[in-house]
């Protein structure tokens, strides 16, 4: 396993944080650049985000919080579901601009993620099982059907019960969680293997959140 690269200092470039170039690198989130930003529970702690110290393993890392530091397992689980121990990396395979509406009064548990397909980038087309991002619903959001006609996509998306307010000219993020990551590739739970940046994806790289 290649040594899993850090930003230890605001003066020391790695040679990754650049959005013109594959890849990027650990460190603290709070210094200059930009490092990759997990979400992290560590022991004694509460799921937050957090920063990347080191890598103990294929998909483990030693992590902070900002108060508590431990070691982390990542996992195929949102930010909201993570136990203590755990941590979870967003791979966002795919974008789009579109709306986020529903069609029922008050509290509801679905909606509609339209789209023209003219404005989605990505390595793969959305799926069933994947979640959207910044779509401003509260929680997790996930794709519970995907259809495309006449150039336009209209994606079923399930939540927790609540009232939506509808989002429109919105950028969406799509995609799941990292199970094994490097400096320049990631993969997925199903075992998908990438080149990553922390920009937007694009045809031939996904997108991994950094701060």
């Amino acid at each position: 396993m290649a040594k899993f690269k850090i930003q230890k200092d605001t003066a020391v470039n790695q040679g990754f944080d650049s959005s013109a170039v594959i890849g990027g690198t650990g460190g603290l989130t709070t210094i200059s650049g930009t490092q990759i930003r997990p979400n992290v529970y560590v022991t004694g702690g509460s799921a937050t985000f957090g920063s990347i110290l080191a890598q103990k393993g294929k998909s483990k890392f030693l992590v902070t919080d900002g108060t508590y530091t431990g070691q982390c397992t990542l996992v195929n689980i949102p930010a909201a579901n993570l136990s203590a121990g755990q941590m979870s990396i967003a791979v966002d395979t795919a974008t789009a601009i579109g709306n986020a509406n529903s069609f029922v009064g008050g509290a509801t548990t679905y909606a509609y993620v339209t789209f023209a397909t003219s404005t989605l980038a990505g390595v793969s087309t959305p799926a069933a099982g994947q979640y959207v991002r910044s779509t401003g619903i509260t929680g997790n959001v996930i794709i519970s059907s995907y259809a495309v006609a006449n150039g336009l996509a209209n994606a079923n998306v399930a939540f927790s019960s609540q009232t939506v307010s509808n989002v429109a000219a919105t950028t969406f993020f799509i995609g799941g969680f990292a199970a094994r990551l490097s400096n320049k590739f990631v993969t997925d739970f199903d075992n998908n293997k990438w080149q990553w940046t922390t920009s937007a994806p694009t045809s031939t790289t996904v997108r991994i959140p950094g701060a």
